[in-house]
């Protein structure tokens, strides 16, 4: 993968605002979207980060956690599939409004899932 990831602030502000952790649930008081490289979805490279379209909401306790323990020991932990959680974000956020770059990656997302379910 070759292109700039997609950048959205107005994302990132909505899915601070919904003050839910991926693992703890809606009880978060503040929610840090976590950008979530996933092999396949996220460009390569040092210091690029994934696109905005591909992050998970973490309260602070988990965020930490997240840095301490490394993506593949904080999603087993805590038995949490990222595409998941980033699949069913973006079908939300396009629920009330449109947004190319988000439907397009939502489309990469679900064709990411679809090849591992055949896998």
């Amino acid at each position: 993968m070759n292109e700039a990831p997609e950048r959205s602030q107005a994302y990132l502000r909505w899915v601070a605002s919904t003050r839910y952790c991926a693992v703890c649930g809606p009880k978060a008081d503040r929610v840090d979207p976590h950008h979530w490289s996933v092999p396949g979805l996220s460009p390569r490279g040092v210091g690029t980060k994934a696109s905005d379209y591909s992050v998970v909401p973490l309260c602070s306790t988990h965020h930490r956690e997240f840095h301490q323990r490394g993506a593949a020991a904080f999603a087993s932990a805590h038995n949490l599939d990222p595409t998941v959680v980033i699949e069913a974000l973006l079908r939300i956020w396009l629920r009330d409004r449109a947004d190319q770059p988000a439907e397009s990656f939502l489309e990469r997302v679900r064709a990411y899932a679809a090849a591992r379910r055949l896998a």
